[in-house]
């Protein structure tokens, strides 16, 4: 799943332009950091070696960061 949208937001970038992949990104991010959420064993699939609560304000700040980035970025000229 993480690299399939890794993968879908780097087409976006060539195919439509970094704004388009910078979207996907961003939801991509966010979507594992509530994917992160999740109780149990279902939770740890998406961890690295910290906290849930760390691992889910880092992919969430990543994903507003990146969504920001992506909404201030010019779009092509014409």
């Amino acid at each position: 799943m993480i690299l399939a949208g890794i993968v879908a937001a780097a087409v976006l970038v060539v195919l439509s332009g970094f704004r388009a992949g910078g979207y996907v990104l961003a939801g991509v991010l966010a979507v594992l950091g509530l994917l992160r959420l999740l109780p149990g064993s279902w939770g740890e699939m998406f961890a690295v070696r910290r906290t849930r609560l760390l691992d889910v304000a880092t992919m969430l700040l990543l994903a507003a960061g990146i969504g920001v980035l992506a909404s201030q970025v010019p779009g092509p000229a014409g």
